[in-house]
């Protein structure tokens, strides 16, 4: 099981970091900070309750 470090002003660092702790090579285009994982077909499904960049609907995009 992971462990998700949740602190409000580095949650998505965090994130990140142990993406590529546990994975190696580079940054996702799409990326799940709530699961640590990489979105690859379709993005999570935003629903009301999902208004904060911690929630698990969260995606974030790497843009060139």
């Amino acid at each position: 099981m992971r462990v998700i470090i949740r602190n409000e002003h580095n949650f998505v660092i965090n994130a990140y970091e142990q993406y590529l702790k546990t994975r190696g090579g580079g940054l996702p285009k799409y990326f799940n900070p709530y699961n640590q994982a990489e979105i690859t077909d379709l993005a999570p499904t935003l629903t009301c309750h999902c208004g904060s960049w911690q929630s698990s609907a969260t995606v974030c995009i790497l843009e060139d």
